[in-house]
């Protein structure tokens, strides 16, 4: 496939008025490179792609009343990434748009057409990187791994990871993404589930939209990048903020007592009000499984390499 053509993606022609976001298209083109990815049907029926895109832009569009994904459906076709069949028999409006009644009525399917479709198949680095492209020009740092979930899926994004030794260095987004994320796909549900999708510091949990908890992150005690495995017993369910300042040595937590410590040096330079104030505090939110609670020898790795005490 020619380099202009996968520059399409980059090209796609977005409305705009008084600088409001309109993400429709990147959203229904990650959701077609998702499919790709998986395997799945190229061209999809109207309906179940109305249905999809809706809820991506419910989770991560503008707030709206009414949502239209006939328009980026329709119109996405003339930035020749996007197929559209039975597209002649379609009636077209007066300003370009097409009735959703009438895309149902007559069958309609709409995809990637077939040559990107096969490139991205046989190529899934490449998909990787339109989709990194799509999610960086579109959305902000902190929201671009939940929308490359919700669309390419965990597993076709840990895969495409895995796979190809080039993807992560020349992927800056994929790198940032999978050093503060597991590299199994289950591992931060599993831990977040754990804990009752709540931060064991502070018990901060929040979802917006329904199935997502922004900044709420699974923690590694002992480090993946020095063995720490991928279970629930090597994993803290933190905010952002506590993660930070637990891989930074902060603070550790205590095998025996599941307590928090606060480094000294720390304690005496920060103020009131801050992580000092959970120094010597019990965790606020536990497994309730003692099996699930965190392993004494990966806190004992976390209090010898990291703690800053």
């Amino acid at each position: 496939m020619s380099k202009n053509l996968l520059e399409n993606f980059d090209k796609l022609t977005i409305w705009r008025r008084r600088g409001e976001r309109a993400p429709h298209k990147p959203l229904l083109a990650l959701w077609a490179i998702g499919r790709c990815l998986r395997g799945e049907d190229r061209l999809v029926e109207y309906e179940v792609i109305h249905a999809s895109l809706v809820t991506l832009l419910r989770s991560f569009g503008p707030p709206r009343r009414n949502y239209k994904p006939q328009e980026p459906f329709w119109r996405m076709q003339k930035d020749e990434i996007w197929e559209v069949t039975e597209a002649h028999r379609v009636p077209e409006q007066s300003n370009g748009s097409v009735s959703p009644s009438d895309l149902r009525r007559l069958n309609v399917c709409g995809g990637l057409p077939s040559k990107i479709y096969e490139t991205f198949r046989q190529d899934r680095v490449r998909a990787q990187m339109v989709a990194e492209r799509l999610v960086d020009a579109h959305f902000p740092q902190t929201m671009r791994a939940a929308v490359l979930e919700a669309t390419l899926g965990e597993f076709a994004f840990n895969e495409m990871a895995l796979e190809s030794g080039i993807g992560i260095e020349h992927s800056p987004l994929l790198a940032s993404i999978l050093s503060r994320r597991s590299r199994t796909p289950q591992f931060r549900n599993t831990i977040l589930r754990t804990y009752d999708y709540r931060c064991a510091v502070c018990g901060y949990s929040f979802q917006f939209p329904e199935g997502y908890w922004p900044a709420l992150e699974a923690a590694h005690i002992q480090w993946h990048s020095h063995c720490g495995p991928d279970i629930s017993t090597n994993g803290l369910s933190l905010c952002a903020l506590h993660h930070e300042l637990f891989d930074w040595g902060i603070f550790t937590v205590q095998p025996d007592t599941l307590s928090i410590s606060v480094a000294t040096d720390i304690l005496r330079q920060l103020p009131e009000n801050t992580i000092a104030n959970y120094h010597g505090t019990p965790l606020q939110v536990v497994p309730k499984r003692n099996c699930d609670y965190p392993a004494a020898k990966y806190l004992d790795w976390h209090s010898r390499n990291v703690f800053r005490d």
